[in-house]
């Protein structure tokens, strides 16, 4: 995804406020990307779209294919153009619309919204991912990296703080002092796929995925024991 044309899709350390959506009834649609035809197919659309179902997989025998799980597609007026994801994000600079839901925040015309493409989706935590998928949106605060198309630093909701460090030092004392195996569950929990996967905490620990795994589960075995809530 190419760099949006306002000051949200500049390199920052600063936290911006995002909406992210399943995309319906898209009004404001900017940066896809789809060979030669975009601009020309959104031009004559003047940019109303709508998110339909997804393309499905020739199938030889009788036509019927699956549904791709890669893309989405969005429906213009004349003509169809393909998206990575079936997400949108909207960058809400107006302090007003935080106060909104996440549905008529994304009805406004001039809040526009963005493709989010794999690498963006990806960059999410994965208990972001996880709202996002059950919810279908989800409200973060995040350093946006536009030149990697990438979330950094993800915080949920719009208001309050967040302090890490604490959240770790909670769920060791729960665990008996184990700072350790807190420590795996919660990059688990909030880093990226990159970063938070079993495989690449037991890389740089230099022990076998197996070892990450049994830890986390240990966790969450504790707090489901306790009835407790996820801690982030």
């Amino acid at each position: 995804m190419g760099e949006t044309k306002d000051d949200t899709s500049k390199n920052t350390d600063e936290l911006s406020y995002i909406l992210i959506r399943r995309g319906t009834s898209l009004r404001n649609i900017d940066n896809i990307n789809d060979g030669e035809t975009v601009e020309s197919e959104i031009t004559r659309a003047r940019g109303e779209g709508e998110l339909v179902r997804k393309p499905k997989t020739e199938d030889s025998e009788n036509g019927e294919g699956e549904e791709r799980k890669d893309v989405g597609v969005v429906k213009f007026d004349e003509g169809w153009l393909t998206a990575e994801t079936e997400y949108f994000m909207h960058f809400i600079e107006n302090k007003t619309y935080r106060k909104l839901s996440a549905f008529d925040i994304a009805s406004i015309p001039e809040n526009k919204a963005y493709p989010v493409n794999h690498t963006t989706l990806e960059s999410l935590p994965n208990w972001a991912l996880s709202m996002l998928r059950d919810k279908g949106y989800i409200k973060i605060r995040a350093e946006y990296d536009s030149e990697n198309a990438a979330f950094n630093n993800v915080h949920e909701g719009w208001t309050g703080k967040t302090n890490p460090y604490d959240n770790l030092l909670k769920l060791a004392e729960l665990l008996d002092g184990d700072l350790l195996q807190a420590a795996y569950y919660l990059a688990h929990k909030n880093g990226s796929r990159k970063w938070g996967s079993t495989e690449k905490i037991a890389k740089i620990r230099d022990i076998q995925p197996e070892t990450v795994e049994e830890a986390i589960t240990a966790v969450e075995n504790e707090l489901e024991e306790k009835d407790m809530d996820l801690l982030y």
